[in-house]
């Protein structure tokens, strides 16, 4: 379990803010499993730091990229929130056209590794 804003993640919340956001079908399992694929599930998540500022960092379950060459409109947001976060991620799903091709684990077939993770997520 991790903790956001003093709240506990616990099995079925990526889940549930990712089909809050607009997942759903076999989409909303992928979405999960890019979310465990890029921060194990972990709110907190801070990546790509070493990237910044043009290409980083990248924050939270998706790890959405608030660098100035990637969505520096999102920098002000708090996106350590699940909900936040996945809502971002939609909106990035859907600017590609309803595909992943924004995220490397989806790309290079990491998220696979996942999804079992991500049907519990999705039947809890």
């Amino acid at each position: 379990m991790f903790l956001y804003l003093g709240r506990k993640v616990v099995m079925g919340d990526v889940a549930q803010a990712a089909q809050k956001a607009g997942f759903s079908g076999e989409d909303l399992l992928i979405a999960v499993s890019i979310a465990y694929a890029e921060s194990r599930g972990d709110p907190n998540a801070v990546g790509d730091q070493t990237l910044a500022p043009e290409r980083g960092p990248s924050i939270g379950l998706w790890q959405i990229n608030i660098g100035s060459k990637a969505h520096p409109e999102w920098a002000g947001d708090n996106l350590t929130d699940p909900q936040t976060n996945a809502n971002r991620a939609f909106e990035l799903y859907q600017r590609a056209g309803g595909t992943f091709r924004d995220w490397s684990t989806f790309k290079f077939n990491r998220y696979q590794a996942f999804m079992d993770r991500a049907r519990q997520e999705v039947n809890a």
